[in-house]
């Protein structure tokens, strides 16, 4: 199937989907004032209650609603309160409205006629999700807890579909969680027999020192550099059995030449250290842990571009830090695992596996040219290309946003209040710009669940395609 356009717009009877990303900066905030004000009575505006007023035909209700948190108590969820569905009823307003997350629900007192059986409670999330559940009016009033996260007999979420288990793409990846360590450097170096270090031992390169060497440890336990000055690698190097440390202050840099973590060896910058080299690569079963600051001409081997992170190298780049690859990023079966930034301004190549992986956790972004090659995303947070394509087995679980500004191109696609979309113009538009060409390849599978969307151009998408089950789909197909 070829059109000129299409969009595909995945709305479960749940929701009404609001794509505005998942970053901090679209979290809700009362002062933008995005909801409409509570009623102020909720009988009408004008309604006054004449003397013998019968109040016996009120029900006076205490509301307790703990929301559903997906951020671990990070941002404030807006809830509101009505007697009629907002989503069957667009003019429906709030007799009543606050803000809760896991640490803090919301409570209220209000009256309603008791002719009002039921109550619908509105969430909105930080990302501008809505999600409507409904609630059974106690006869006489008293006590209604509302708990988001879980469907009681008496209670239904009917304005929601339930996620089905295994969709996300998080049951199979493990979070190594890493975080930064104190180090003793208080002993005193080891002493280097050519550039030979004791297995064991502890080699510092301290504060206002500039070290030129290249330094090793072949036999026995690895040895371990602490790089608190400047450790000048300019020309290329090749570590072996080091375990290498760069402190807050500490530098390595290499202006010329490759700088490789080899066999045995691992690294770890601080926050407040720097790594600035032209070509870095990795042997096989690497561990990187990037706190600070990691900045290179390309993610390759000196004398083999092809030659890039091996198979087994683990890289977790930590919250707040900033890994930047000027050209172009080479992956064999790695793994990537990014709570910071990561910025190419070339191409992320895989090695056409799903061994490859690519984290992409909350509040994270990725930016590249361009993904080629097949691989396993997970994307909670941003994930920016201009173009996506690949030609082999691959897998995108996407629950946020994944903009692809020329060309999507993929074969297994599950996205999961996840959107595709070509991005926007400006950072303030409301609206969201189409992938101007998605294509799916052979066999392929797009499963698009609870609010999730697809905006597209010119596509030729998909053989399959399998939706939640109480979703509903809305299509626009004009072929010209």
């Amino acid at each position: 199937m070829k059109t000129n356009y299409l969009t595909v717009a995945l709305m479960t009877v749940a929701s009404a989907f609001f794509l505005n990303g998942c970053m901090d900066n679209d979290v809700y905030d009362p002062e933008k004032g995005i909801h409409t004000d509570p009623k102020e009575n909720p009988l009408g505006e004008d309604f006054s209650a004449p003397d013998g007023f019968n109040w016996s035909m009120m029900n006076s209700v205490k509301l307790n609603v703990e929301v559903k948190d997906e951020h671990q108590g990070k941002f404030q969820y807006l809830v509101e309160v009505f007697t009629s569905n907002p989503i069957a009823d667009a003019s429906a307003t709030p007799i009543a409205a606050g803000v809760a997350n896991q640490n803090q629900s919301y409570t209220a007192e209000i009256n309603i006629p008791k002719t009002v059986t039921r109550l619908f409670i509105r969430q909105t999330d930080p990302e501008q999700r809505k999600e409507v559940y409904e609630y059974a009016v106690p006869e006489n009033g008293g006590n209604l807890s509302c708990k988001l996260y879980y469907v009681a007999t008496n209670t239904r979420a009917a304005t929601r579909a339930s996620q089905t288990s295994g969709t996300s793409g998080w049951e199979n990846i493990m979070d190594p969680a890493y975080t930064e360590e104190n180090y003793n450097t208080s002993s005193e170096s080891a002493s280097i027999s050519g550039n030979q270090l004791p297995a064991g031992s502890v080699y510092v390169i301290k504060t206002g020192e500039t070290y030129t060497g290249v330094l090793h440890s072949y036999n026995g336990a690895n040895a371990t550099v602490y790089v608190q000055g400047t450790w000048n690698l300019t020309g290329g190097a090749t570590p072996q059995g080091i375990d290498i440390i760069v402190l807050k202050g500490g530098k390595i840099i290499a202006t010329s030449g490759g700088f490789m973590v080899s066999d045995k060896s691992s690294l770890t910058i601080q926050s407040g250290g720097i790594v600035d080299c032209q070509y870095f690569n990795t042997a096989t079963n690497v561990s990187i842990k990037n706190f600070g600051t990691l900045r290179v001409e390309g993610i390759r081997s000196q004398y083999n571009e092809g030659d890039g992170f091996n198979t087994g190298t683990e890289l977790y780049n930590a919250e707040g830090a900033t890994f930047d690859v000027k050209s172009n990023f080479h992956m064999t079966t790695a793994k990537i695992y990014n709570h910071g930034a990561i910025t190419v301004g070339g191409t992320i190549h895989t090695n056409e596996t799903t061994g490859c992986l690519i984290a992409n956790f909350d509040e994270a972004n990725i930016t590249a040219d361009a993904l080629l090659g097949g691989v396993m995303i997970v994307n909670n947070g941003l994930i920016e290309v201009n173009i996506c394509k690949n030609s082999s087995v691959d897998a995108l679980y996407n629950n946020c946003t994944f903009i692809a500004k020329k060309e999507f191109n993929f074969r297994n696609v599950v996205l999961n209040k996840g959107s595709i979309t070509g991005g926007r113009t400006n950072p303030t538009d409301k609206e969201w710009l189409p992938v101007p060409y998605v294509e799916s390849q052979t066999d392929a599978k797009f499963t698009l669940i609870d609010g999730s969307m697809i905006k597209a151009k010119h596509s030729m998408c998909c053989q399959e395609t399998l939706f939640s089950r109480l979703a509903t789909v809305q299509a626009i197909l004009t072929n010209q």
